[in-house]
């Protein structure tokens, strides 16, 4: 999954090693990886360790490696969680900053989905696999000062129905939490 080393994207990685799942956790920062890494490691019913890779989903090929580094360890992906965000407090149309912060916030939270959604879709037809993209409530109900991030989740939104009916017909499901 991705987005795994803080939040709900821990929360979600923790859980699913409890219920017996081996984990691939991804973020940026090492130390809070490593710090998730052991909590799932401990909380695994199996016994499994969590691979750990670290990468900046922004730069594609941190992105494909996800993706590689998961199949040569574990040779297939069952689930794909796109779960990483970006949510700034002041997006606004009025901020002198609003074209990057608008930029930032899609490419966190669209792109980088998208992008990690299409090196993994091979692997997961293989296996009629699932993936879970992580929405918010801000995709159908509007917020001051988060217009990017509300346009981002609604895409999202989008992405996971439209992802559904074209891999469906392939035996695999995708749905979406809020």
């Amino acid at each position: 999954m991705f987005g795994s080393s803080s939040g709900i994207g821990a929360a979600i990685a923790i859980h699913l090693s409890n219920l017996g799942a081996q984990v691939v956790i991804t973020g940026r920062n090492a130390d809070r990886l490593k710090a998730i890494a052991v909590q799932c490691d401990q909380k695994s019913t199996q016994g499994l360790k969590a691979l750990q890779v670290i990468a900046d989903l922004d730069d594609e090929n941190d992105c494909k490696r996800l993706i590689d580094k998961t199949i040569e360890s574990f040779t297939k992906i069952d689930v794909l969680v796109n779960n990483a965000a970006e949510f700034n407090r002041n997006s606004n149309i009025q901020n002198d900053d609003a074209i990057h912060m608008f930029d930032k916030t899609m490419r966190t939270n669209l792109r980088n989905t998208f992008v990690l959604t299409h090196f993994a879709v091979p692997h997961i037809i293989k296996t009629k696999g699932s993936i879970v993209n992580i929405s918010s409530v801000s995709a159908i109900k509007p917020f001051a000062n988060a217009l990017a991030h509300c346009m981002a989740k609604c895409a999202i939104d989008m992405f996971t129905r439209s992802l559904a009916y074209e891999l469906g017909p392939k035996g695999v499901r995708v749905n979406g939490i809020k």
